[in-house]
């Protein structure tokens, strides 16, 4: 893990300008970005808040699990943004014991999983490399229909069509 300190008042306020800040998991407060800056900052979000996780044995897309946590408002934001280019979620309370109340972001199906993945790692140079290994992973299932179901077909006619 690496970390950096900065002591300095006048750079500590004019990063919190640009809600950077220290542990903002709890305290994040989303904004809307530019468009095209939007796959970058749910990359992000995904390489320090997310995961993608194997739920099952069998190597099939519905095998895999998308998920973000974070504060309620953040889990918000981002689910009704990725509803409004069509992926669909869901947010739900996370029900563990911690100091802080918070939620989960779950992105379910094969279309919703694939359109989400195209969408945040087309032409992306930065990423963290053991998800989009897995990202691709999952794209490549599904493009190349490992399980023939219609569902994969439309989902990659979906993200070409859409995105």
């Amino acid at each position: 893990m690496v970390s950096i300190q900065i002591t300095n008042d006048k750079i500590c306020n004019d990063l919190s300008k640009y809600n950077i800040i220290e542990r903002k998991t709890w305290t994040y407060k989303p904004t809307l970005l530019h468009s095209k800056l939007m796959p970058h900052f749910l990359r992000g979000f995904l390489d320090g808040d997310g995961c993608i996780t194997k739920k099952r044995k069998s190597d099939i897309p519905s095998s895999y699990k998308i998920t973000f946590c974070g504060n309620h408002e953040c889990m918000n934001f981002i689910s009704n943004y990725l509803k409004s280019i069509n992926i669909n979620n869901s947010v739900y309370f996370d029900k563990r014991s911690c100091k802080h109340l918070f939620s989960t972001i779950e992105i379910f199906g094969a279309s919703d999983k694939y359109c989400f993945l195209k969408y945040l790692y087309n032409n992306a140079t930065v990423y963290l490399e053991r998800k989009y290994f897995l990202a691709n992973k999952i794209i490549n299932m599904i493009e190349s229909n490992v399980t023939n179901r219609k569902e994969n077909k439309k989902a990659v006619e979906f993200y070409y069509n859409n995105f």
